[in-house]
């Protein structure tokens, strides 16, 4: 038992010290020590244990210019090589593979269309091995584990998909058809507005701890931040409202209910929304894009009413 609390100690302390370089690049071990609170000798044996697995790197840097002659520090970042994690991105028609490093960079990038989910697992396994185990072997570099990224609600305890925009079987089989593919690799499920909204806390320099992010496609997602923290982890399943009815008299919604902000302010619901107000069958936006740009072409016009309603109807 002591052997056992004594490694967990370490491992502990191993991922203190790299998120604490994660957050703080060239940063010196001396400055570790006072940030971590821990002895400058553990740092330096936890350093170089990182150092030595590919996790971090080391070099020289003063941290002053204006002071010739002072001894340079040791600064340490993330190792952007060695080591990565496979990114396994589901969207509307189409998976995206990115093999991203340690340091956040990515090295490898694959898409394939995809048209029927129902396959996805045979889809996802044809491209692992024709595709992105050649690429990891040609770059030299390792995946420590494989998030998979859905466009849904996900049950953190078992990886199930719900409330989802893609045509896919909304049960638990889904999360052991993945795993077989990976063999044996850690592997973790993600909504995918839960994981953009942690990046706008990590790659942005956003100065607020209390937020809702709100993600809105082809439906409509949120996840909510309170003291910096995402509330209920990266499966989103708290601040959801796409499936909240604004009109029970509106059309009905995929999930038998009428009139949810997902189908009156999502993608989908753009097609109906615009004929309307008065756009001709297939003449209408079918996308935010094709919205924004049908508003800039006419100023005022049935595409500037279809933003001011949806907009009212999201507020």
């Amino acid at each position: 038992m002591k052997a056992l609390s004594q490694q967990k100690i370490k491992e502990n302390n191993l991922k203190l010290i790299y998120m604490t370089v994660a957050d703080n690049p060239l940063v010196s071990r001396a400055q570790l020590a006072k940030k971590t609170h821990l002895t400058k000798t553990t740092v330096s044996s936890l350093v170089d244990q990182l150092i030595t697995s590919g996790f971090i790197t080391e070099s020289e840097f003063s941290g002053d210019t204006d002071r010739p002659g002072r001894k340079p520090l040791s600064a340490l970042k993330l190792d952007g090589g060695r080591n990565s994690v496979l990114a396994v991105v589901w969207e509307k028609n189409r998976i995206i593979f990115n093999l991203t490093a340690v340091d956040s960079t990515v090295i490898f990038r694959d898409e394939v269309p995809v048209s029927d989910y129902s396959a996805v697992a045979e889809i996802i396994n044809e491209r692992y091995k024709d595709v992105i185990t050649p690429a990891v072997s040609e770059l030299n570099t390792s995946i420590l584990g494989v998030a998979v990224v859905f466009p849904g609600v996900v049950n953190g305890e078992n990886g199930s998909l719900h409330s989802t925009i893609l045509n896919v079987i909304e049960d638990g089989e889904l999360p052991g058809m993945i795993k077989g593919v990976f063999g044996g690799l850690p592997i973790a499920f993600f909504n995918d507005t839960a994981c953009l909204g942690y990046a706008e806390t990590k790659l942005t320099d956003l100065d607020k701890n209390n937020f809702a992010y709100i993600n809105l496609n082809e439906g409509v997602g949120a996840v909510l931040f309170a003291n910096g923290k995402m509330q209920h982890g990266a499966g989103a399943q708290s601040c959801q409202f796409g499936h909240m009815s604004l009109d029970r008299n509106g059309p009905e919604c995929s999930c038998g209910n009428r009139g949810c902000v997902d189908i009156l302010v999502g993608e989908i619901g753009l097609s109906r929304r615009g004929e309307a107000l008065g756009f001709a069958r297939g003449e209408g936006p079918g996308s935010f894009a094709d919205l924004k740009r049908l508003a800039g072409a006419a100023a005022g016009g049935t595409a500037s009413e279809l933003e001011d309603a949806i907009a009212g109807d999201l507020a």
